[in-house]
């Protein structure tokens, strides 16, 4: 079924929608666009909290800075400026255990210096769960100061925000300018202590560099277009501390190395800005001089100057008579760019057999690929042009290894990302280990597909709890979660379905939509912890497609990304489907069997091909006539005398599959010399055809026989004496 928008009223929290790309009405001036960018507080730059006081940064995960008495406080950098009339968000709880009222008190600033207190700073709550409060700008703010004026303890979990930044437009005629955001995460290392701490939203943490030999690969989710800048999140841990910076469009061709600034030791993270001098997909930090730094992270919101989607065509209805299919022939991907994309998938959808259905194409261009036979998805990938992979997809064949294949209609689908027919929607799963739900959910939103919104995976029906299950390889992150809301009110948090209630309670609850919980056990907050994370069990596993809720610190496997039906998604068409019919496993293969010379006149003559059960037989003859067996394997023909005559049978199985052998040539006529019998007292062998000669014996007459009859030849000549 197709997955549609839905709205709910009278919900606890206000939803804070991450990344867009929408273009807004800000004024930007000349050659400037807008758009929207979203984050979290990424730097902490004074901690006077109780404890903990780094948990506040990054996504919200369950972790905060702790608040216990008057004057304690922290002031977080948003790198980004929220401008005035803008929105943001506090999530926050009063810390377990009071017996009072906890208050929120916040102030703003442009500059880290100067602060105004907002006009509804302290906010009260005794609400011992973390929620959210959005907050509207009172004034340009980057920084924002949280403080406690009370004994309440309380705690604060993370700040996000979006706002709208102006950017130069880099693109020409024929490209749409998108927004690209992300973060990065390793992909090698050597010699660093806690790599880990240097993967995606910046959270005050830092993995250690200490020595020249030092190295970290992170990989960026977008390539950072050449001349466009990031952000290194990084922190001094000694004076003249310095980083070597490479990058790299593939991973493995590096540009040179650039120094940043040498910088004194730093009790907090600083930011330094980096202009991309290439196409930067990877980003390596090298140590320089044996400087101790710690490297938070990287951030970038960058303009990519995109091409149009492509358009993918195939269509058609083939036949499969036991002998493997080429079914895409003429497949088209129209791409006046010829884009390098890096996927493409052939799915059999209805009708599919697991055990019979096969799919093969031919490797080229470095597009390798896969058939997956438990769901029938044949996946290319690997980086190539548009018409790389137009050509390998023309090379497709469909086969059934069954000998007595399940009949009737397969439906192959052709796309550039994974379709689902049930909903219109397509799919795109990350393996990412070690990634929490927050940090998935945010890089799904930023995740587009030819312009198409990305969002966490949103699960509406069984079919489609079933799809996702090809490609995870672990436990897998969806978009559910009760943890902006009511304990034990699951909500959709991503997608068109965000707001929507799907269940209340723990196990045994109430279904409000579609739930495929882990039956009498799931949603449980297991030992008493605070489960507020929905994810789906790895196939394989022995709960595999259902449900379980985890903490905000839990790690997961991966993620999905799903596409379709967001405000502003472009209509695309990078898809196309084409049909096979399997008729039979036994080739179609008539071979005829018979005489190939017949006497005029003859009756009788049989001409055969196998018989095969099922299958249908129809013979044509000329110089002859049927007499019998037409609609079998064989039949029987009574010939005539005029020379040549031809045989020829048509095979076919329901009318779909057909093979008309050659014309079987029949000779008609005597081929065969006769034998010349003389008479019973003529003693000397006859000298020629038709005459038989003796000593002193009268000439008789002889006969002659062949293959076609018996005949006496009348001897005209005069009776010959061999000279004696």
């Amino acid at each position: 079924m197709l997955k549609f928008r839905r709205a709910i009223l009278g919900l606890p929290v206000v939803f804070f929608v991450f990344f867009f790309e929408s273009s807004v009405s800000a004024q930007c001036g000349p050659g400037k666009i807008s758009r929207t960018v979203a984050g979290f507080g990424s730097i902490l730059t004074e901690n006077a909290a109780f404890s903990n006081g780094p948990f506040v940064l990054g996504a919200p995960n369950g972790n905060g800075a702790n608040f216990s008495s008057s004057g304690q406080y922290i002031v977080i950098d948003l790198i980004d400026t929220v401008k005035a009339g803008e929105t943001y968000s506090i999530t926050w709880r009063q810390y377990p255990g009071q017996s009072g009222t906890s208050y929120l008190n916040w102030s703003e600033s442009t500059d880290g210096s100067t602060f105004t207190v907002h006009p509804s700073s302290g906010i009260g709550t005794t609400n011992e769960r973390y929620f959210n409060t959005d907050i509207v700008a009172s004034t340009d703010t980057r920084y924002i100061r949280i403080f406690s004026n009370s004994t309440y303890d309380l705690s604060i979990d993370a700040i996000s925000y979006s706002t709208v930044k102006c950017f130069s437009n880099p693109c020409g005629a024929g490209y749409t300018p998108r927004l690209i955001s992300g973060t990065g995460y390793y992909t090698e290392q050597s010699f660093v202590s806690n790599p880990g701490n240097a993967n995606y939203v910046p959270d005050g943490s830092g993995a250690t560099f200490n020595s020249g030999s030092d190295r970290i690969v992170l990989s960026l989710q977008y390539a950072i277009p050449a001349g466009q800048t990031y952000n290194i999140i990084w922190r001094p841990t000694e004076n003249n501390a310095q980083m070597r910076i490479r990058e790299s469009q593939d991973g493995s061709s590096w540009t040179p190395v650039k120094f940043s600034s040498s910088s004194a030791s730093s009790s907090v993270f600083l930011i330094h800005a980096e202009t991309a001098g290439t196409d930067a997909r990877f980003i390596e930090i090298i140590g320089a001089n044996n400087s101790d730094f710690l490297l938070d992270g990287i951030t970038f919101s960058a303009i990519s100057c995109d091409p149009d989607a492509p358009d993918l065509d195939v269509d058609g209805n083939f036949e499969f008579c036991a002998s493997p299919v080429s079914i895409a022939e003429g497949l088209t991907i129209t791409d006046a760019a010829d884009q390098i994309i890096s996927s493409a998938y052939v799915m059999i959808g209805s009708g599919y057999v697991s055990s019979q259905d096969r799919l093969t194409f031919t490797t080229a261009y470095g597009i390798t690929g896969n058939f997956n036979s438990n769901y029938g998805v044949l996946y290319l990938s690997g980086e190539a042009t548009t018409s790389q992979y137009q050509s390998v997809l023309r090379s497709v064949v469909y086969n059934n290894i069954s000998g007595s294949p399940t009949t009737g209609p397969r439906q192959i689908i052709f796309s550039l990302e994974r379709y689902n027919p049930d909903t219109d929607h397509y799919y795109r799963y990350i393996s990412n280990t070690g990634i929490s739900w927050s940090n998935a959910r945010i890089q799904a939103d930023r995740t587009h597909l030819f312009g198409l919104q990305g969002y966490l995976v949103t699960v509406t029906s069984d079919s489609e709890n079933d799809f996702l299950l090809y490609q995870m390889s672990g436990n897998t992150w969806i978009g559910g979660s009760d943890f902006f809301t009511n304990e034990s009110d699951w909500y959709w948090m991503t997608g068109p379905e965000a707001g929507t209630m799907f269940w209340q309670g723990e196990e045994g609850g109430t279904p409000f939509g579609y739930a495929n919980w882990n039956p009498g056990v799931e949603p449980n907050n297991y030992n008493g912890t605070d489960e507020v994370f929905a994810h789906i069990y790895a196939s394989g596993s022995s709960n595999a497609g259902t449900w379980n809720d985890e903490s905000a610190n839990y790690s997961g496997s991966g993620y999905y990304v799903e596409f379709g039906d967001m405000p502003g998604d472009p209509e695309i068409d990078i898809r196309g489907t084409v049909s096979v019919n399997v008729v039979t496993g036994v080739p179609v293969n008539p071979a005829i069997s018979g005489p190939v010379t017949v006497c005029p006149n003859a009756t009788g003559q049989v001409y055969s091909t196998a018989s095969v059960p099922g299958h249908n037989y129809f013979w044509e003859v000329s110089g002859g006539t049927i007499s019998g067996g037409q609609g079998t394997n064989s039949i029987t023909v009574n010939w005539g005398a005029t020379n040549p005559g031809t045989v020829k049978v048509t095979e076919s199985v329901g009318g779909a599959c057909s093979v008309t052998t050659p014309d079987y040539s029949v000779f008609i006529g005597d081929i065969i010399n006769p034998t010349i019998t003389c008479p019973a007292d003529v003693l000397n062998v006859p000298a020629d055809a038709g005459q038989c000669y003796a000593t002193g014996v009268a000439l008789g007459s002889p006969t002659t026989a062949d293959n076609c009859g018996v005949a006496t030849v009348t001897n005209n000549a005069p009776a010959q004496f061999p000279v004696g």
